[in-house]
């Protein structure tokens, strides 16, 4: 689950027990898992029903732009000549607020990409999954974090309850730079700290380059608020108010100091100039024409950067507060599916989802740049992208440094960060107002 402009926004929320996660991980064998609530009893489908031989139409709604989802469908239509899924792109800005509508509605998807679960599954408008994990075996091949990024039980509190979705693999938010740009800025690699990035920056300015690209439009202002955030503060406050525990309040030190970084790279202009206007496919092109020295997205848009500048991209995790400091991201599900309740082809939905998390399509998901449930037998080239990712992953993980997304603690958090972090861009507002405003969203949808 992920919060992007895509995609990225990709996003997410999960990590309920992330502690004992952290060996697995190393290991190559989980992904990050969050959740949500539920509350009454599950609508849930009697797997093993006999898969029809007839023709079948499913839809399929989603904002991911990438070319997974193309891909899984393609893989799954072969497998079953007498399938047909239909794919219903939507931007993401307007996916996030039409889902549940359409999913209410007498005509829902049959299948959806999971954003949020507070909504859906508290009007009963997805499916239970867990006959399908039992039939399945899902709970045995999918580490329980991943699949806790999708539950949601009566207290609407993430990682615990029935499960609603499932994801072909997962996705981290990190830092892309230009290699072309960063060698004739005589910088010798990506930053390993705040105060390396500060010092690139100032040099992309000074030879009249961005330096951090901003698609702040599509909500990736709170991306550079969290990242900063993250740095300087443990995942247990942060990882609880975006779960929507009682009590929680975003409004703590960190992500002052995160909001207030924002704000004084705007004013020192080390962002572009039209970031509040900048969707993330616009930031996206910019970076990918050589006009920036980095930008801060999620694995998402591997596709995107290896098109445009190919062999000039890199990737590393987001820089530490200082040295010997932590590396953090934003991490979740890429693409997670849940099926309606109101489908009347439940199992072959749920074969769909079968084949989407499968070691069969693990190279598949990990060709497009996302992390598939395992890395058990997935190599990369050296100085790829896809190596760089499983580096960076590495880092983050023995830092303890795997957090949700802002943007998926409550239904309208993506509108609200993305109008707070344009104010704090146009200095029309302090980081103390801003995260009070926040709040206040916040409290409004978790009581």
């Amino acid at each position: 689950m992920k919060a992007k402009g895509r995609s990225a926004a990709r996003t997410a929320a999960w990590l309920g027990a992330i502690g004992s996660s952290v060996a697995l991980v190393a290991m190559g064998s989980v992904a990050p898992a969050w959740a949500s609530a539920h509350a009454r009893t599950p609508q849930s489908a009697t797997a093993g029903t006999a898969f029809p031989t007839g023709p079948v139409t499913l839809t399929l709604a989603t904002e991911d732009t990438s070319k997974l989802t193309p891909a899984l469908i393609a893989g799954f239509e072969k497998l079953h000549p007498n399938v047909k899924i239909v794919q219903q792109t939507t931007s993401y800005t307007d996916y996030l607020p039409k889902i549940n509508l359409e999913l209410a509605s007498s005509t829902p998807p049959d299948l959806s990409e999971v954003v949020t679960l507070e909504t859906a599954v508290k009007d009963h408008l997805l499916l239970n999954l867990d006959p399908y994990a039992a039939q399945y075996g899902w709970t045995k091949s999918i580490s329980p974090y991943a699949l806790d990024e999708y539950r949601m039980g009566s207290n609407l509190v993430a990682g615990n309850g029935p499960l609603y979705a499932v994801s072909s693999g997962f996705d981290l938010t990190g830092i892309f730079y230009n290699k072309t740009l960063m060698q004739k800025l005589g910088i010798s690699g990506p930053p390993q700290t705040l105060a390396d990035l500060n010092a690139d920056l100032a040099k992309a300015k000074a030879a009249g380059y961005t330096g951090l690209e901003l698609a702040a439009e599509d909500g990736h202002g709170a991306f550079l608020v969290q990242q900063v955030a993250d740095d300087y503060s443990s995942p247990a406050p942060v990882n609880n108010w975006i779960f929507g525990v009682k009590g929680s309040n975003i409004n703590i030190p960190a992500v002052r100091t995160g909001a207030n970084q924002l704000a004084t790279w705007a004013k020192d202009g080390y962002i572009n100039a039209d970031a509040s206007a900048d969707a993330l496919t616009q930031a996206v092109s910019e970076f990918n024409a050589g006009k920036a020295l980095f930008i801060n997205d999620g694995n998402w848009d591997t596709w995107e950067y290896q098109g445009g500048l190919k062999s000039a991209v890199g990737f590393a995790a987001f820089p530490a507060a200082q040295p010997g400091g932590r590396y953090t991201a934003m991490v979740g599900g890429t693409a997670g599916y849940a099926i309606s309740a109101k489908t009347k082809y439940p199992q072959v939905a749920a074969a769909f989802l079968n084949y989407s998390v499968s070691a069969a399509v693990a190279p598949a998901v990990f060709a497009q740049g996302n992390l598939p449930n395992s890395l058990s037998g997935i190599t990369a080239a050296p100085g790829s992208l896809n190596a760089e990712y499983i580096k960076a992953w590495g880092e983050i993980v023995k830092s303890d440094g795997l957090y949700g997304y802002f943007a998926n603690a409550f239904p309208t958090a993506n509108t609200a960060w993305t109008q707070q972090t344009e104010e704090l861009i146009g200095g029309k507002t302090t980081a103390q107002a801003a995260l009070s405003t926040v709040q206040a969203g916040w409290a409004q949808a978790h009581g």
